[in-house]
């Protein structure tokens, strides 16, 4: 008898960790599978998700649908990198500034029949010595004689008096 109590009491301890595991397994089943423990099949199960799947889906589009409805295209925000085009009466062109171009003076002529050189002026600068066919602050020097100059550029022909030399 004496070994008869030793050997109830392992199998009792074994019996209750079977029961409390079964109790585990029947309340996590009934937890994570909704209906499965009130006696509702697994096909039934199943479609009772997916309609409460489609019914929120429905529920958002027409949510997401009256968003889109009250947000009317002029009131929506600026968008940066697509700016909206300006409707309205077209603006003017602006005029067209021509800067004033400003012609040389000659400071200096030394005229030979076989290389005639000058030197042009203009503002605070002078060129060195040019013969014909030089070009200078973008005037072309064309003809130099005893009298005048002749320069081309920007457009137009000005003939330039030579300064009274000596």
């Amino acid at each position: 008898m004496s070994r008869a109590p030793g050997r109830v009491l392992p199998v009792l301890l074994v019996l209750v960790a079977l029961m409390a595991g079964w109790q585990t397994v029947l309340s996590a089943r009934s937890v994570l599978g909704g209906g499965a423990a009130r006696g509702v099949s697994a096909d039934r199960q199943l479609t009772i998700s997916e309609e409460a799947k489609e019914q929120k889906l429905i529920a958002r589009a027409r949510h997401e649908d009256s968003l889109l409805v009250a947000l009317d295209s002029a009131k929506l925000p600026p968008d940066p990198f697509r700016p909206r085009p300006v409707v309205g009466p077209p603006r003017p062109p602006k005029p067209v500034v021509v800067p004033e171009v400003e012609t040389p003076v000659v400071i200096l002529s030394a005229f030979d029949k076989d290389r005639p050189e000058v030197v042009l002026g203009m503002r605070d600068k002078s060129s060195g010595r040019l013969t014909q066919g030089a070009i200078w602050e973008g005037w072309t020097i064309v003809l130099i004689d005893r009298t005048s100059v002749e320069l081309s550029g920007f457009g137009k022909t000005v003939r330039i008096s030579v300064p009274n030399q000596m």
